[in-house]
């Protein structure tokens, strides 16, 4: 008897990691999908892009979960135009997930090169006003590299414990431990 409606943000999905006032990754989180080659079907693309994506994720973290041909994956399509057997033309995206997860098929595109000034700058008064020290920011924006002021943005997650690409904690580590730190040790006879 109680219904919560949400405004609906039209964006792109980034995450924008902070630790001490510094934004030190931003990704573009992109929804699973395959592009048309004029040749093959979607299942044909969609098999390729798992084997793809197999080899790559389990050199790098050992987890792979396949896109999956279901209720989703064909709602989409038809959404779209398209049925499993079609053959999307050369470049055409074809969207196969409604989320952005990486676990769902989703691709991470790094972004922190042109991420405006104050699209970096929200995101770390976000982390400030929380009170946190290390936080990823998830922000719905149409184009990152353009101010939230003009385009319009949300902030639909603040993440106290963000997953963290395999090569960040050597960054976090230089910083947390920038002196050399070391451990004094005491031996006696």
């Amino acid at each position: 008897d109680r219904i919560l409606v949400e405004q609906y943000i039209e964006g792109n999905d980034y995450r924008l990691q902070v630790y001490n006032d510094e934004v030190y990754w931003v990704i573009h989180r992109k929804p699973a999908g395959v592009y048309g080659d004029g040749a093959s079907s979607i299942a044909t693309l969609i098999e390729h892009q798992n084997c793809e994506r197999k080899s790559a994720l389990a050199a790098q973290t050992g987890i792979f979960q396949p896109i999956l041909i279901d209720d989703e994956v064909r709602r989409l399509l038809r959404d779209q135009g398209y049925e499993i057997g079609s053959i999307p033309a050369p470049g055409d995206f074809v969207r196969l997930r409604g989320i952005s997860n990486v676990s769902r098929g989703g691709t991470l595109q790094p972004a922190l090169e042109i991420a405006h000034p104050d699209n970096i700058a929200l995101a770390v008064r976000a982390v400030r006003a929380l009170r946190l020290d290390i936080a990823a920011i998830d922000l719905l924006i149409p184009d990152i590299s353009k101010s939230w002021v003009e385009t319009g943005a949300a902030i639909c997650e603040v993440n106290a414990k963000p997953q963290v690409s395999p090569h960040i904690p050597a960054w976090l580590m230089s910083r947390w431990f920038s002196d050399g730190a070391r451990i004094p040790i005491i031996a006696t006879v």
